[in-house]
């Protein structure tokens, strides 16, 4: 192989490497959403309630890279003989910087109103409700009628997890997830009581996004 030779096939190579490494960074970045249940587990445990309480989140398949859900839809199951009532005014919602905001269950029929209490949820023993909540930074006045809330802004903020740039770093390179939690607290009554009983349970419910391979892009992929 003589030197002009050589020099075409290194000047090839490097092409190469440029086109593919564009191409790849070109495709769509895309991660992953899911509930990591261990430690809302074993909190129960600790409470002396393993498997009488269950909770369930709802994601979709994938979410593009600096986008994260408003709001959660959740499912929580009652397997206790006693009713259970979620207290939303003291549950919360924690960022991965440790900013922790108010839990907003959003109702079908009407706007959320920040400045009287909210209702509890009653789930009655062996059943099983459906809520959706955000958390009460993410809500917004709804630009032709103002006294509307409508949650807007993302619960996790992927601008603000930026600017802790190893940790980022670390999630772009697929070693780290960005991790939040959801705070739950319950309490239990009889159900034919109206009286709710002295004893909280804070329930940890972790939201992990993870960062999925560039390969996932793919058009094959589907």
């Amino acid at each position: 192989m003589s030197q002009l030779d050589l020099f075409i096939l290194v000047v090839y190579t490097i092409t190469v490497i440029i086109v593919v490494t564009r191409a790849i960074d070109s495709l769509d970045k895309k991660t992953t959403i899911s509930f990591d249940d261990a430690p809302f587990k074993e909190k129960l445990e600790q409470y002396g309630l393993a498997d009488k309480l269950a909770v369930k989140f709802a994601f979709d398949k994938r979410y593009a890279l600096m986008d994260h859900p408003s709001k959660l839809s959740l499912t929580l199951e009652n397997k206790l003989e006693d009713a259970v009532y979620v207290d939303w005014d003291r549950s919360s919602i924690a960022e991965p910087g440790g900013r922790s905001r108010r839990a907003i269950r959003l109702t079908p029929y009407g706007s959320p109103d920040l400045s009287k209490a909210q209702v509890y949820t009653v789930i009655p023993p062996g059943s099983s409700v459906k809520e959706t909540i955000t958390a009460e930074g993410c809500l917004t006045s709804d630009s032709e009628n103002p006294e509307i809330l409508k949650p807007t802004q993302s619960l996790m903020s992927m601008a603000a997890v930026q600017k802790n740039k190893k940790l980022f770093g670390a999630f772009l390179a697929e070693k780290a997830a960005l991790v939040y939690t959801v705070w739950l607290v319950v309490q239990t009554g009889e159900i034919e009581s109206t009286q709710r009983g002295d004893r909280l349970y804070v329930l940890p419910c972790n939201i992990v996004t993870k960062k999925v391979p560039w390969t996932d892009s793919l058009p094959w992929k589907g």
